[in-house]
C-alpha cells in the first residue's frame, strides 16, 4: 500500500495519518507539501507588529550570550510595569524571570 500513497494511485486515511503523526511526521506536508514550520512561521509573521516582528527577528539572529541579555532586560521591563501597576504584586514578573 506504500508504494500507491508514494505513486499518487491512493490517499492515506485518518487512520494512516494518525500513526504517521505519531511517528514524528508531518500530517501538513504529506498532504498539502507545505511544512508545519512553514505555516508557523506565517502565522507568527501575520499576527505579529512590524516593531514586534524587528525585535523577534534581532533576538532570533544574536548569539545565545546577547539573548541572555535581551531576556535579562524583558523581564526587568515586565517586572518594572508590574510594580507600578500593583506595588504587592510580583506574580506576572516572576512567570517571565529567566
Amino acid at each position: 500500500m506504500w508504494g500507491k500513497y508514494e505513486r499518487g494511485m491512493a490517499i492515506p486515511g485518518g487512520e494512516v495519518l494518525s500513526f504517521f503523526a505519531e511517528a514524528g511526521a508531518d500530517v501538513l506536508f504529506v498532504l498539502t507539501g507545505v511544512r508545519t514550520e512553514t505555516l508557523r512561521m506565517r502565522e507568527e509573521k501575520i499576527a505579529l507588529k512590524p516593531d514586534e516582528a524587528a525585535l523577534l527577528d534581532n533576538y532570533r539572529h544574536s548569539p545565545e550570550n546577547a539573548k541572555r541579555n535581551l531576556q535579562a532586560v524583558g523581564v526587568a521591563f515586565a517586572q518594572q510595569r508590574v510594580a507600578k501597576r500593583s506595588p504587592g504584586n510580583r506574580e506576572h514578573a516572576a512567570a517571565v524571570s529567566v
